[in-house]
């Protein structure tokens, strides 16, 4: 039958043995602090977008009936920041290249893309060695991200005012042709033909101003039918370095240290007893 647990000698186990504690905590606290000031320093530089709803929406509507399905809709603006051709120009643009590195690759180590949950802000997030061209880097991918969304809302704008304009040009030339058949009978037709040919240049006209308005309502919008993208917090030069991070590495080391330490020494004391 196995003798029962004693709590009083395994803590004295544990008292007579903390030398073993102390050498393992200090061993693992200097390869922490080696592995943390060998590496070259990272600075992480973060620029915020927010997400707006479209120019003409009600905003209380938009403000308060915002549900769980179009903040999933919103992660498409992940996909438009973190693009690959995107980030190709930003490679080129601040000589990220690295000899025989993939751009992917480059990248995944580079750019971080989030929209927190239940949020409408996208955080755009460039780390790098030099934290003037962190920011930089940040700034430019948000940046172009702007243009690239007012660009793609602006494509099928581009549409629609082509046919509005078409339209307009057609009302035009009905006014016209109207006005000039009222002009030719002027002279000889009759008082109740007249007052056709007056309806009818009338209908042409407040057709031709409906046209109008509708094209200048297109043209003034065009961009900002969809989701706009607006600059919220375009971010400072980063200070401290985001890695290594030196207390958190330290504690790490510790708390592991003092695991495998109590893990040993328990299966020490279970042997000997």
């Amino acid at each position: 039958m196995p003798d029962p647990f004693d709590a009083y000698q395994y803590l004295s186990h544990l008292r007579t043995r903390w030398r073993l504690v102390a050498i393992v905590s200090a061993a693992a606290l200097l390869v922490a602090l080696a592995a943390s000031l060998l590496p070259s320093k990272k600075y992480t530089a973060t620029v915020t977008l927010l997400i707006e709803p479209p120019a003409g929406s009600d905003p209380r509507g938009s403000s308060t009936a915002v549900s769980p399905i179009y903040l999933e809709s919103l992660k498409t603006y992940e996909h438009l920041a973190s693009s690959d051709h995107l980030f190709a120009q930003a490679v080129e643009r601040f000589q990220l290249r690295q000899a025989d590195l993939p751009i992917e690759n480059i990248k995944r180590t580079v750019l971080q893309v989030t929209i927190p949950r239940n949020t409408k802000v996208l955080e755009i997030s460039a780390t790098l060695p030099d934290r003037q061209k962190a920011h930089a880097l940040a700034l430019f991918i948000a940046q172009e991200t702007i243009q690239l969304n007012r660009k793609t809302n602006r494509s099928g704008d581009d549409e629609l005012i082509v046919a509005a304009r078409r339209r307009a040009e057609q009302a035009v030339a009905r006014t016209k042709a109207a006005e000039a058949a009222r002009a030719r009978a002027a002279t000889g037709a009759s008082r109740f033909e007249l007052d056709s040919l007056d309806s009818e240049v009338q209908s042409a006209w407040v057709a031709q101003d409906e046209e109008e308005r509708r094209l200048r309502e297109l043209e003034a919008t065009a961009g900002y039918r969809g989701e706009r993208l607006t600059l919220l917090d375009p971010g400072v030069v980063p200070e401290r370095p985001s890695s290594p991070n030196l207390p958190l590495n330290v504690l790490a080391a510790l708390a592991l240290a003092l695991t495998v330490s109590w893990l040993y020494l328990t299966l020490e004391f279970g042997l000997r007893s």
